[in-house]
């Protein structure tokens, strides 16, 4: 029985440990091809449990990172923009691999963009 319980506990905390965010604190980088040329960013991510704040930076001008969320190797955020003087949300869903984020980057009402970034040292 005492065999038991402390395989059952065991299996709880390694399904523990494997369900925590990953952590992507820090800065990252990466460009992105777009019908109006090449867009380099840089990201500055702050995880605190399952929350992601921080920034993305483009062309020197900073936004903050709205509604982020880290689940396990799975991250989500938004970011305001501008589009032809108007207001637009742009919304990232990605999948962190290591020193890599790959993700898909929605914007207005174009088609979905790949971007992968990478941990800037």
């Amino acid at each position: 029985m005492v065999r038991k319980i402390t395989l059952v506990l065991l299996l709880i905390a390694i399904g523990c440990l494997c369900a925590q965010a990953a952590d992507i604190s820090g800065k990252w980088k990466g460009s992105l091809v777009t019908p109006g040329g090449i867009k380099s960013y840089v990201y500055e991510f702050k995880v605190e449990g399952n929350t992601l704040t921080g920034q993305a930076i483009l062309n020197g001008k900073a936004t903050p990172i709205l509604d982020g969320k880290v689940n396990g190797d799975q991250i989500s955020f938004s970011e305001d923009g501008v589009f032809n003087g108007s207001p637009v949300k742009v919304v990232y869903s990605g999948t962190v691999q290591g020193d890599k984020i790959k993700f898909q980057r929605k914007f207005a009402d174009f088609p979905p963009d790949s971007m992968t970034i990478k941990r800037a040292n």
